[in-house]
């Protein structure tokens, strides 16, 4: 059994995309499989800010020749379908047997099917599944005949240890992936799913989405714990904050007490909604002059990144 990895490496994918492509990708490439009679014992998919990444374990690693039955028209059908279904199989009229079917008597093509190498069938088609995939809102850039959701910089693809060179427009695949944009962002080359996840690790990408999601609000929990606090629980936020960062870290700023004449719904909302910042409360329910929120960098002066946030806020 074998494994495969791709990694479509592009710009910034937004956030409130990134988990109906997970679950679009996952059934695209359930289909794929079957359809090209790939047997397979799990995919996983992952979307971030950056990278769609397609993980399948237990692929075969060839496909055994075998002889199959194609039913088609019945014989008594008009002959454009008769024409049609050969056309479609790529065989004349002469390829055709006739058998019973519930007495009925129906024309067949008995397809003998040679062993296949998986390896080659990825290489001639994997673009298809890839491209399968019809984003809400896609664009073309350069002068680049693709279309896709954000600028495609690069392809990973390894199956079994060995790359796939498959072409996407400009693009051939290889074995290189990339670090956090900002405080590692130089080429890494793997050989592996193990290898390929240990490497984002130790240069700042965090892979799965539920990861960054626990991740922020464990963080968020303990910063406000620390402080006597409570955060307003918000799934959708959190969701949403993961999709923007691949790196998460939790920051804390203060409101100035000018604005807490404002009702806290207000202060809530708007922080919410403009800024993605999470609001605090007391045990009592009171708002809290404080808000958190996630950077995606680790910062040498995380001061000025906070007094940032609080002039914006």
């Amino acid at each position: 059994m074998s494994e495969l990895l791709i990694e479509l490496f592009c710009e910034e994918i937004p956030s409130v995309m990134q988990t109906r492509a997970e679950s679009a990708y996952l059934e695209i490439f359930t289909k794929y499989f079957q359809d090209k009679g790939i047997g397979f014992k799990d995919i996983e998919i992952f979307v971030g800010p950056r990278r769609v990444v397609i993980h399948a374990e237990g692929l075969d690693k060839e496909i055994k020749g075998q002889s199959i039955s194609i039913k088609g028209p019945k014989t008594d059908s008009p002959i454009i379908a008769i024409e049609g279904f050969c056309k479609s199989n790529n065989i004349s009229k002469a390829d055709l047997v006739i058998q019973e079917v519930k007495g009925t008597k129906c024309y067949f093509y008995e397809k003998e099917i040679t062993t296949q190498e998986v390896k080659s069938i990825l290489f001639k088609s994997l673009a298809q599944p890839i491209m399968d995939y019809v984003w809400s809102k896609s664009m073309y850039w350069s002068d680049y005949k693709i279309k896709w959701v954000r600028p495609l910089k690069n392809i990973l693809c390894i199956f079994d240890g060995e790359i796939i060179p498959f072409k996407l427009g400009h693009l051939t695949a290889n074995n290189i992936t990339f670090g956090h944009r900002f405080m590692s962002p130089k080429q890494i080359i793997v050989n592996d799913y193990i290898e390929y996840k240990k490497a984002l690790l130790e240069n700042f990408v965090l892979l799965n989405r539920s990861d960054r999601v626990k991740n922020i609000k464990l963080s968020l929990e303990n910063e406000a714990k620390a402080l006597g606090l409570v955060i307003k629980d918000d799934l959708a936020l959190f969701e949403e904050v993961a999709g923007l960062v691949e790196y998460p870290v939790i920051l804390r700023g203060s409101i100035e007490q000018k604005f807490l004449k404002l009702p806290s719904e207000v202060l809530v909302s708007s922080m919410r909604t403009h800024q993605k910042y999470f609001s605090l409360f007391n045990k009592e329910g009171k708002f809290a002059p404080y808000f958190l929120f996630v950077s995606n960098i680790v910062s040498s002066d995380p001061n000025m990144v906070i007094k940032g946030n609080e002039k914006v806020l």
